[in-house]
This record gives structure tokens, sequence and C-alpha cells, in this order.
């Protein structure tokens, strides 16, 4: 994909604005297997001359560490307490790839205060999207709300995935 990424620019002129990642980057939410995805990522906006602050990472179903999300649930049941939403250790080693991904670019958070992540796009385009169903079961079947904050200018719109 780096190679076929690069022979486009030097052919054809062609180099992307936005390369989007919809989700999966692990199988069960391990650190290993996002250290490793990360590694691909980087390689693939650098071959592709695309800043790291226009790689839009939407989580899918497998980058929830299932086994940290039990364990969340039976520590709050062992002390009667009720589950916190979003229910953020389930996205710890998630978190922790987007921190390890976008080191270095101001303004790039998910973490339980703000478990949405801002993703500035080119171009006063834009309309209603949709998060994948994937990342909807993720969340016990409610589906994150993705809206427009503010009004577009002539040269960007500003998008915001919300996960609840």
């Amino acid at each position: 994909m780096h190679h076929d990424l690069a022979e486009l620019a030097e052919d054809h002129g062609l180099r992307p604005d936005l390369l989007v990642v919809t989700g999966d980057l692990a199988e069960r939410g391990l650190p290993s297997e996002f250290r490793q995805a990360t590694e691909f990522l980087a390689a693939l906006a650098q071959a592709a001359g695309v800043l790291r602050l226009h790689v839009a990472i939407v989580p899918g179903n497998h980058d929830v560490n299932r086994r940290a999300c039990r364990a969340y649930f039976t520590d709050c049941q062992s002390r009667e307490e009720e589950p916190l939403r979003p229910y953020f250790p389930k996205w710890r080693d998630y978190a922790g790839a987007l921190r390890g991904f976008y080191s270095g670019v101001p303004g790039v958070t998910f973490s339980p205060d703000e478990p949405w992540v801002l993703v500035v796009v080119r171009g006063g385009q834009h309309g209603p999207c949709r998060s994948p169903d994937a990342v909807c079961r993720a969340h016990g079947g409610r589906l994150p709300g993705v809206q427009a904050l503010g009004r577009p200018n002539a040269d960007r719109a500003r998008l915001v995935m919300k996960i609840r």
C-alpha cells in the first residue's frame, strides 16, 4: 500500500488530503496489536504525505479490550457501585494508541472527559455522517452521534465523533 501511494504521487501527482481508518485496528484491543497498527498507520501517513492531524481513526468493536471491560464491571459489582459511562476502561489501550499516534499534535485527546476525537477536514463541504454499526454495538446498541460544530468556512469544516 505504501508503494502504491508513492507511485500515485510520483506518476500522477495524486496525494490524499485525509486518511480515514474505519475501525478494528486490533482484534482483541491489546496493547501489542495497537502498537503494530499505529506503526503501520504512521508509515502509511508518511508515505502518503498526510499529516497525522489529517488521519481520522474511528474505533471499531474489536478495538474494545473486552477483558478490561469485564474486569471493570466485575470491580464495580464487588464494590456495589454502578458503572460510569462511557465505561472508559474498555478503551484504555485504544486511548493509549491514539496518544502515541497523535503525540506532538496539539488538541487531539481521547479521554473519559472527552471520549471523542476532533477531525479537521479541508473544504467547505460537509453533510450528515453515520458511524459504523460495529461502533454502535461496542457501545451497547447506542449509536454515537456525529455532528458538525460551527459553520464551515471556505476552507474547513469541523466534524466531531462523540462516543457515548
